[in-house]
């Protein structure tokens, strides 16, 4: 489809796109590295919630402060960030969800200076009352620290402003799984991953637009028949070779979901815009009795 030519060109020049986005709107770039940074916050603050990836390139200068062991998606963001290719960023967000992304956090904080800089300590357990008071008073932290560090009010309405947006563009990113998910032929592996990389980068009103548009396109096209393969379910962490899905599928296998913090766990679970939108925003999302991995069966089927 060519409409996924826009999403192809952002994610080849994901730095380009921020910095042009910066300039036209005169609003704040914040960047982040986990999908459990709450972006609805971000977003009803009026900046852009800006995923670092790492763009791969030479490495040399991040070994100079990590390990050669650490992943290669944390050196690389880390090199790019010491190379100035993130000066546009006017803070980070550093969610303690893994060793090396915690350890990231003291060397970009101590090497960089890069605005604002802020650290999320998500609980360790995840299935007691006290944990979800914990979670609540950590996202109500994030929402103060943002709202100091922007120098701009984050009003109750412009939290649900944002949940409504999110949760629209996270029920058409589902439709479009789920299409695939029964159809793989009509949406070429390539392009889903343009417009899953896509959606973490450009500006969610616009992309939430072009998003509901090829849902709706998609969702009243006649099926395509494919050929007989191999249904396959990926899980895990951030997978920032996106070519990987294509040489799975270019092997004569379907990805019919992908299980991975920057898959299907970007856009699971939805927000109720009603009661206290943060302590909503902190548990709809990330209820502690969710599991990115419920009924994979009938998700393959």
């Amino acid at each position: 489809m060519q409409e996924f030519q826009l999403f192809h060109d952002i994610v080849d020049r994901p730095f380009d796109y921020a910095r042009q986005w910066k300039n036209e709107h005169g609003r704040s770039v914040v960047g982040h590295f986990c999908s459990y940074t709450p972006e609805e916050i971000i977003h009803a603050a009026g900046a852009l919630p800006f995923r670092i990836f790492g763009s791969g390139d030479a490495v040399s200068r991040a070994d100079e402060h990590l390990q050669a062991y650490s992943c290669s998606f944390v050196r690389s963001a880390l090199a790019d960030g010491l190379s100035g290719k993130l000066d546009f960023l006017d803070g980070t967000v550093f969610p303690h969800t893994c060793d090396t992304i915690q350890r990231l956090s003291d060397i970009w904080r101590i090497n960089l200076n890069m605005g604002f800089h802020t650290d999320i300590g998500l609980p360790v357990k995840l299935d007691t009352d006290s944990a979800r008071e914990y979670l609540k008073g950590v996202f109500k932290k994030f929402k103060n620290d943002l709202s100091g560090n922007l120098n701009r009010t984050i009003a109750t309405d412009d939290l649900k402003k944002a949940a409504d947006l999110y949760n629209r563009l996270r029920g058409d990113m589902k439709r479009i799984f789920d299409i695939r998910r029964d159809n793989p032929a009509l949406i070429d592996i390539r392009d889903l991953q343009a417009l899953v990389k896509a959606s973490m980068i450009m500006g969610r009103d616009v992309f939430s637009e072009k998003l509901s548009a090829i849902a709706d396109e998609l969702n009243s096209a006649a099926p395509r028949p494919s050929p007989p393969m191999k249904r396959l379910v990926i899980s895990g962490g951030m997978c920032n070779v996106a070519s990987v899905h294509a040489l799975i599928e270019d092997c004569g296998a379907a990805i019919v979901w992908d299980d991975g913090c920057s898959g299907a766990r970007y856009f699971e679970g939805s927000i109720d815009p009603n009661g206290d939108i943060i302590s909503l925003i902190g548990l709809e999302r990330r209820d502690p009795g969710r599991s990115s991995r419920v009924a994979l069966s009938g998700r393959i089927r």
